[in-house]
């Protein structure tokens, strides 16, 4: 598949099906801080202005804001 180019300092959010299976998935916000073994975007997750995890997502998981 062809995915966007993803760098660390992106602004991103979880993709629409994956936003829909998480609660609040859609007012979720997320800095890439870096990239796992696999090439797969590392991110500060956000949720109401505050840091609250983070995580590595598959990249058809998120799409660059």
């Amino acid at each position: 598949r062809d995915y966007c180019v993803m760098k660390v300092g992106d602004l991103v959010k979880l993709s629409s099906q994956r936003a829909a299976r998480r609660l609040s998935g859609s007012s979720l916000l997320g800095i890439i801080i870096s990239f796992d073994e696999d090439n797969d975007p590392v991110i500060q997750w956000f949720l109401a202005g505050s840091a609250i995890c983070i995580e590595a997502e598959y990249r058809k998981d998120i799409k660059v804001c």
